[in-house]
């Protein structure tokens, strides 16, 4: 009962603040949902049908068009905020006269969770644009999944839902403070930018003019993986003749180490699955006991198997290169090379194509007990394992190429 009357109350508050203020209506925003994409449009938002292509200046939202009055990071309540900067209005008036439309583009994960509730979040954003005064759209990540920056859930919500299918003209902007300047929490907004072909400017360089705020010559945190695709490819395997010995049928098991996301999985089903190699996987199998079990079944039914966990230290190496001893078979480590970075840059491509997204947690815990591999533990020889960039298709060759 006393949530009804609480969804009454904020369903009252928000059509009070959507009406408040008499001239304004144009400005109220209509709200619609894409998956884990709360967006909405102002009632003179539109687009003008004889122009082939789309000029659009984009914004972040917290840092660039408005800041907190409370001084805290995050507002403390719907009314917690102010502009950035007194001209920010004048500014965005000034680039809807030169033809672009207006977009924000913000991510608020506390939704999810409650922590920023959704009917604040609409009450704040609806005094924002009223403030602001001009034709617009927002778009508001509500998760920590594929439509939160720098990843592009948001800006194709945008394709789908307003663009009409108009090309993006190369004029193009975005503006945000998450540069990756030393006083940047992240430079979320920059890769997002980048991710989006559009321009990028940091809130002082674009509203000031203040070019030692501008970030051109930065390089971008992270890895290069445009960089990597145009480098000749090296060897996935070192020795590059490490799976000669199973081809030719020579029973033995494989134990994988490396990050989650690291390509253990993908390696296993491209490479050993094919040549009948028994895969053994705790995600998949569920206890420690079962994947002991069958491995044991396995080897004594005459197959190959491979340990495709993450298995970072001997102690969790060393019960299968056990149950390997006890049937006089080579147990060998097959070590994959890939940085913390790359593996989580790759859990992030996962996502963004559907699929599971490996908690920070699992990095940590990974480090924390990571020993090298060693000869002495017991494995016949260790092989690295490098990075060969093989893709399903476009869509999954331009998921890796997104920034992370």
């Amino acid at each position: 009962m006393m949530k009804r009357k609480y969804q009454t109350t904020m369903e009252s508050f928000i059509k009070t603040a959507a009406n408040s203020d008499e001239g304004l209506e144009e400005y109220n925003l209509k709200w619609s949902r894409d998956d884990d994409v709360l967006w909405a449009a102002t009632k003179n938002f539109s687009l003008k049908e004889e122009e082939k292509e789309l000029k659009v200046a984009a914004y972040d939202l917290d840092g660039t068009i408005i800041g907190t009055k409370s001084g805290k990071a995050v507002g403390k309540h719907a009314h917690d905020w102010r502009l950035y900067a007194h001209l920010v209005p004048e500014k965005l008036v000034k680039e809807t006269d030169r033809g672009f439309v207006i977009c924000i583009f913000t991510n608020q994960a506390g939704i999810k969770s409650n922590y920023t509730p959704e009917g604040m979040i609409r009450v704040k954003f609806q005094q924002v644009i009223r403030k602001l005064a001009v034709p617009c759209a927002i778009f508001v990540s509500c998760t920590y999944g594929y439509s939160r920056k720098p990843s592009t859930g948001m800006w194709k919500t945008f394709l789908r839902s307003v663009s009409n299918g108009k090309s993006i003209a190369s004029s193009s902007f975005f503006v945000g403070d998450a540069a990756g300047r030393q006083k940047d929490f992240s430079d979320s907004d920059r890769k997002f930018a980048r991710n989006c072909n559009l321009d990028f400017y940091t809130p002082e360089e674009y509203f000031y003019g203040d070019q030692d705020n501008s970030v051109r010559d930065l390089p971008l945190k992270g890895i290069d993986f445009k960089a990597m695709l145009v480098k000749e490819p090296t060897s996935l395997l070192d020795p590059p003749n490490a799976l000669d010995s199973l081809k030719a049928g020579e029973q033995q098991m494989i134990i994988l180490i490396g990050y989650p996301g690291a390509g253990k999985s993908t390696f296993s089903e491209a490479h050993l699955t094919p040549l009948g190699v028994v895969r053994i996987n705790m995600d998949t199998l569920g206890t420690k006991a079962k994947c002991f079990s069958l491995a044991q079944t396995s080897l004594a039914e005459g197959r190959s198997v491979v340990i495709d966990n993450t298995n970072p230290r001997p102690d969790s190496r060393g019960p299968f290169i056990d149950i390997a001893k006890a049937r006089n078979i080579p147990a060998r480590a097959f070590h994959f090379q890939a940085s913390k970075d790359f593996a989580m840059h790759m859990s992030a491509v996962r996502r963004n194509q559907g699929g599971r997204m490996i908690p920070p947690q699992a990095y940590a815990l990974y480090n924390n007990g990571f020993r090298k591999p060693q000869l002495e533990e017991g494995f016949l020889d260790i092989v690295s394992v490098g990075f060969v960039p093989v893709f399903k298709d476009e869509a999954h060759k331009q998921a890796f190429l997104e920034c992370t």
